[in-house]
């Protein structure tokens, strides 16, 4: 099979470290069960495009506004996973993620942008990591429906997105692991929920719920707040300046 039919993975991002591989979709064209960050930047000019009921901006969405290169990178992937069997998609990503892991390579983020938008790319996904069991994998997903009653592997984690569609099937406890975004620390200590600036919430062995803090370039009042917790020395947000921290692999 020709290498430029396989899905592209990059290693690590000013978040994660080079140990994490992350495959991204297009923001907000794959997100079904997207709502309250729901953003898209056209595949050509790379202009955003605002949901109805957003709230905030989808910060993956800034990115491929920002980089052609990084639009390409997303639409290719698309190309790839679209209109294929599981089967295909399984052989696809198996062949992708064993030419892109490097021997340092301990966890792969599905989705670092976009969502899963179809019962057949989530069963690859699935038996993807059942092959590469080496790896923990995880993911976030607003569209809920797709991940009901599906038997996912130990070295699989998925954690529920709040702010979608979906939000009573978390309100419902079908998912053990969620993540929701806060404002600032105030509000993630009167809910109760550890911050996450790592995803080692995400892909932890023991499903809980957690919360991210907004970032990106949002706009009025929310801005505002963003940048009082910064000038107050809180969380800037994520820039290349930013130390990795160190990924322990999945123990047997």
């Amino acid at each position: 099979m020709d290498l430029i039919q396989l899905p592209r993975f990059t290693h690590g991002n000013t978040k994660l470290p080079d140990s994490i591989m992350i495959f991204s979709l297009p923001s907000g064209f794959t997100c079904p069960g997207a709502e309250q960050c729901l953003t898209m930047a056209d595949r050509v000019t790379g202009k955003l495009t605002h949901g109805p009921n957003q709230l905030f901006r989808c910060y993956s969405a800034l990115a491929e506004a920002r980089f052609s290169s990084t639009r390409s990178s997303r639409w290719h992937n698309f190309e790839v996973v679209t209109h294929k069997t599981p089967e295909q998609l399984t052989e696809l990503l198996i062949l992708g993620i064993r030419a892109s892991a490097t021997p340092k390579t301990t966890h792969l983020r599905w989705f670092g942008a976009g969502d899963c938008f179809s019962a057949a790319l989530r069963d690859a996904i699935v038996a993807a990591s059942r092959e590469i069991n080496w790896l923990v994998h995880y993911l976030y997903s607003k569209n809920l429906p797709l991940w009901l009653g599906v038997d996912l592997p130990e070295n699989l984690r998925l954690t529920a997105s709040w702010g979608g569609k979906f939000d009573y099937l978390i309100e419902e406890g079908h998912f053990p692991r969620s993540a929701r975004v806060v404002v600032t620390e105030a509000e993630a200590a009167a809910l109760g929920l550890p911050l996450d600036f790592t995803d080692a919430h995400a892909y932890d062995p023991n499903p809980h719920h957690f919360a991210h803090l907004v970032h990106g370039t949002q706009s009025g009042e929310l801005q505002q707040r963003i940048n009082a917790r910064a000038a107050a020395g809180g969380f800037r947000g994520y820039s290349s300046k930013r130390s990795r921290p160190v990924v322990q692999p999945l123990v047997a």
